[in-house]
Protein backbone atom coordinates (compact mmCIF):
# COMPACT_ATOMS: atom_id res chain seq x y z
CA UNK A 1 0.00 0.00 0.00
CA UNK A 2 1.57 3.24 -0.78
CA UNK A 3 0.30 6.47 0.67
CA UNK A 4 0.90 10.16 0.46
CA UNK A 5 -0.21 12.84 2.89
CA UNK A 6 -1.40 16.12 2.05
CA UNK A 7 -2.02 19.07 4.60
CA UNK A 8 -4.76 22.13 4.12
CA UNK A 9 -4.98 24.08 7.35
CA UNK A 10 -5.96 22.24 10.03
CA UNK A 11 -7.20 18.86 8.14
CA UNK A 12 -4.87 16.28 7.94
CA UNK A 13 -5.87 14.35 4.26
CA UNK A 14 -4.79 10.65 3.67
CA UNK A 15 -4.39 9.32 0.59
CA UNK A 16 -4.08 5.70 0.39
CA UNK A 17 -3.63 3.38 -2.83
CA UNK A 18 -5.00 -0.29 -2.58
CA UNK A 19 -3.74 -3.04 -5.03
CA UNK A 20 -7.69 -4.46 -5.30
CA UNK A 21 -10.85 -4.02 -4.19
CA UNK A 22 -10.53 -6.26 -1.03
CA UNK A 23 -7.64 -4.56 0.06
CA UNK A 24 -9.36 -1.03 -0.40
CA UNK A 25 -12.58 -2.39 1.78
CA UNK A 26 -10.07 -3.73 4.69
CA UNK A 27 -8.58 -0.28 4.56
CA UNK A 28 -11.72 1.47 4.96
CA UNK A 29 -13.21 -0.94 7.91
CA UNK A 30 -10.03 -0.54 9.50
CA UNK A 31 -10.46 2.78 9.48
CA UNK A 32 -13.95 2.71 10.26
CA UNK A 33 -12.94 0.73 13.50
CA UNK A 34 -10.82 3.14 14.79
CA UNK A 35 -13.04 5.59 15.56
CA UNK A 36 -14.61 5.97 18.52
CA UNK A 37 -18.92 5.66 18.42
CA UNK A 38 -18.91 9.61 18.93
CA UNK A 39 -16.67 10.20 16.05
CA UNK A 40 -18.84 7.86 13.67
CA UNK A 41 -22.42 9.58 15.13
CA UNK A 42 -20.70 13.01 14.23
CA UNK A 43 -20.20 11.88 10.57
CA UNK A 44 -23.60 10.53 10.28
CA UNK A 45 -25.03 13.42 11.60
CA UNK A 46 -23.03 15.44 9.01
CA UNK A 47 -23.87 13.09 6.23
CA UNK A 48 -27.72 13.31 7.34
CA UNK A 49 -27.21 17.54 7.10
CA UNK A 50 -25.68 17.01 3.52
CA UNK A 51 -28.58 14.85 2.02
CA UNK A 52 -31.47 16.72 4.18
CA UNK A 53 -30.27 20.14 5.49
CA UNK A 54 -29.33 21.52 8.68
CA UNK A 55 -33.01 21.78 9.80
CA UNK A 56 -33.84 19.70 13.39
CA UNK A 57 -37.27 18.92 12.01
CA UNK A 58 -38.62 15.99 13.12
CA UNK A 59 -41.88 13.70 12.13
CA UNK A 60 -44.68 13.96 14.64
CA UNK A 61 -45.54 10.82 16.43
CA UNK A 62 -49.12 10.37 16.12
CA UNK A 63 -51.20 7.79 18.12
CA UNK A 64 -54.91 6.84 16.41
CA UNK A 65 -56.41 3.44 17.82
CA UNK A 66 -59.16 2.26 15.18
CA UNK A 67 -61.70 0.01 16.00
CA UNK A 68 -62.26 -3.35 13.99
CA UNK A 69 -66.13 -3.27 13.13
CA UNK A 70 -67.99 -6.46 14.46
CA UNK A 71 -65.88 -8.92 16.49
Amino acid sequence: MKESRLYNGSMDRVIRVAQSFEEAEAIDLDQWLELSGEQRMHIGEQMRQEVFGAHDQRLERILRVAEQPGD
